[in-house]
């Protein structure tokens, strides 16, 4: 299963974050990178998340977490990784 990355955005107070992340985990997904910057009004949260199973949708999540009053989450476009070079192309790189 694919790591996916969203945003979320929320106001700053008391009990926020450990009610998004709780959200997080109870829907079934592991926080594997998690980034947070704020100020006195609100906080950004960037957050890597793996779904325990693949009947798990980033979309359901981030309709749930959109029903907390202050909080608007986002989905980010993660890079497509690069293809693996087959064995006759390294070979051609090796070779010249």
């Amino acid at each position: 299963m694919a790591i996916e990355h969203i945003r979320i955005r929320f106001e700053t107070r008391e009990g926020m974050l450990r009610r998004v992340l709780g959200l997080i985990e109870a829907r079934g997904f592991a926080i594997r990178s998690m980034q947070l910057t704020s100020d006195e009004r609100h906080s950004v949260a960037t957050l890597g998340l793996r779904a325990i199973d693949d009947s798990r949708r980033i979309e359901k999540l981030l309709r749930l977490l959109s029903r907390f009053d202050g909080v608007e989450p986002e989905a980010i476009a993660s890079p497509t990784p690069a293809p693996t070079p087959t064995m006759s192309e390294v070979r051609h790189v090796v070779a010249n």
